[in-house]
């Protein structure tokens, strides 16, 4: 004979994270920049953040003024460009290290107008991008200023670097 056991309603409301007003004095604080959202975030994302600003009292004070203008940054991207943002975040983790720095290496090798060129390029490039300006225009979405970004860092990466013929499989000389 086959029986059910029911779980307690108890169980799924203890992963519910706490709405604004709940919140500590002290998290308060350190999530101030997404205080107007909160309460419309889901509960993985309000734990995520909550996680964040349980580290917040560890940081350095130039650290917490970074990570409160990105938080800033981020409450003022439009649900498209958040999910864009988050793929281009995975696609970057699984890229290894070496090729991130090779990459890195070259892309600081080029003149500004060549960095600026490849933003362009990827710019252009990127239809999630262009899907969010065309519903921007459209009116279904409104606009956002994009995040200011550090110019010391790039916008764009460069193209990968072509890996050199494997020994094994170059052609032989004669």
């Amino acid at each position: 004979m086959l029986s059910v056991v029911a779980f307690p309603a108890v169980h799924a409301q203890t992963l519910v994270q706490p709405n604004w007003a709940e919140l500590s004095r002290e998290r308060q604080q350190a999530l101030q920049p997404l205080a107007g959202q909160w309460d419309t975030l889901d509960n993985i994302r309000r734990k995520k953040w909550i996680v964040v600003a349980d580290r917040y009292p560890t940081m350095q004070p130039a650290e917490q003024k970074r990570m409160q203008s990105r938080m800033a940054d981020w409450a003022r991207l439009t649900p498209e460009q958040r999910r864009v943002a988050r793929e281009n975040y995975q696609k970057s983790k699984s890229v290894p290290p070496e090729q991130k720095k090779a990459e890195w290496q070259q892309y600081q090798t080029l003149t500004d107008s060549q960095k600026q060129q490849l933003a362009a390029q990827a710019e252009q490039s990127k239809p999630a991008r262009q899907k969010a300006q065309q519903r921007e225009r459209e009116g279904t979405v409104k606009p956002v200023q994009p995040p200011k970004t550090p110019v010391d860092k790039p916008a764009a990466r460069p193209k990968p670097v072509a890996p050199a013929p494997n020994a094994a499989t170059a052609p032989v000389g004669r």
